[in-house]
């Protein structure tokens, strides 16, 4: 049994990559043969991604910064973000669809 232990404690890190290669290998081929079949609960689960992603980078991080949100604008550099914010948007609204999609159709289905 040591001499079982002892082998482990040497090949520890290629154990754990072997290990993490298999569960992300057979993640993918479970997400390829779920993509097409349960379509809109991919939609909906990549929709609340994105809102958690643009959450954390545009609410939690930004607390974290000793930057202030009224930081002084200035206008040739920082117009940039205006641009940035649009397209901003414009994911998060396509997100949101996507999870009112699912909604509709979890509503749908109870209903009938």
């Amino acid at each position: 049994m040591d001499k079982f232990k002892r082998l482990i404690v040497s090949y520890r890190y290629q154990i754990l990559l072997a290990i993490e290669i298999a569960i992300v290998s057979v993640g993918a081929f479970v997400a390829y043969l779920t993509v097409y079949r349960f379509e809109i609960f991919v939609r909906a689960a990549l929709g609340l991604t994105i809102h958690y992603l643009f959450f954390l980078e545009y609410v939690v991080f930004r607390r974290m910064a000793h930057e202030a949100f009224g930081v002084k604008f200035e206008f040739p550099k920082d117009i940039k973000y205006f641009v940035i914010d649009f397209f901003v948007v414009v994911i998060m609204i396509w997100a949101a669809v996507q999870v009112l999609d699912l909604i509709r159709y979890l509503i749908n289905i109870f209903i009938h």
